[in-house]
């Protein structure tokens, strides 16, 4: 990580204020995301100054050289967008806003997810930390993250020697996360019919052979057809009992390429998974 800029402070403001330096605002803010077809939470700078209410501005002496948007959501602060001179600065600005928001996260809570799962964070008020920030809260090195060009959220790491996009959401409790979960199992449904599949069961084991099919081929549909790139507990669970129940039965050509599934599914799916921040 770089090492804090000394000379940056923080400061929050809100509309009266946001009002005074709105041009300064608006111009860093339409620079930082042109590549992108510009802000989609502000169509023009008139919208933007009637919305934003509340701010964050990082200073570098007494020049402005980032700012981050919020909307006050469910009694906390959702980061609407981000932007910055795009100088070395800037980008010292950004990291302090965002080491400021994290610090003052309520229970410090964070989850990483991509795809189908991500528009239920997006639906649930997850807060999107900015890309910057990745490496940090993942503990890895900047180098084995890929930042994304499109925006200031997305980022891309390896899993099983493959690049996938990924975003992290900081949320404000446990609550958000088993809401999540709930919502992707009401919306798959199959867990629930799992139990209504008969078939003579491998000894020992929790499925049977027909149930582990079954398991398998709607968590390869989730991932290939739906958009879902990790895996909910109930899934994760599931998918290995599956891999044992086929381990444990007659090695059959079809038998042996639903190995190949499930092992493909857990090295490429994630477990998605409830964090406490550890700083």
């Amino acid at each position: 990580m770089a090492k804090k800029n000394t000379k940056i402070r923080v400061e929050f403001i809100e509309r009266d204020k946001i009002r005074e330096i709105g041009d300064l605002l608006w111009n860093m803010l339409t620079v930082s995301y042109a590549d992108i077809g510009g802000l989609k939470a502000y169509r023009s700078k008139e919208l933007f100054l009637s919305m934003a209410k509340y701010a964050k501005v990082a200073y570098f002496g007494e020049l402005i050289v980032a700012c981050a948007i919020y909307r006050n959501m469910l009694g906390s602060y959702k980061l609407m967008a981000l932007g910055s001179n795009q100088e070395q600065n800037g980008k010292d600005g950004l990291r302090a806003i965002t080491q400021d928001d994290i610090a003052k996260l309520d229970l410090h809570y964070w989850v990483e997810a991509s795809g189908a799962i991500e528009r239920y964070y997006k639906k649930y008020n997850g807060y999107p930390m900015p890309n910057i920030f990745a490496s940090k809260i993942l503990g890895t090195d900047d180098e084995s993250i890929r930042l994304s060009k499109i925006d200031m959220v997305h980022y891309e790491r390896t899993i099983s020697e493959e690049w996938f996009e990924k975003t992290i959401f900081g949320i404000q409790n446990e609550d958000i996360y088993n809401a999540v979960i709930a919502e992707v199992e009401d919306y798959s449904k199959f867990m629930k019919s799992v139990n209504n599949i008969h078939d003579k069961s491998v000894p020992g084991l929790k499925y049977s052979l027909k149930q582990a099919y079954y398991i398998t081929e709607n968590i390869l549909r989730a991932n290939e057809e739906d958009g879902f790139n990790e895996l909910i507990p109930s899934w994760y669970d599931a998918l290995h009992e599956a891999l044992n129940t086929f381990r444990a039965s007659e090695q059959t050509q079809s038998v042996e390429d639903y190995i190949e599934y499930c092992d493909y599914l857990l090295k490429t799916m994630p477990q998605l998974e409830l964090h406490k921040n550890e700083f």
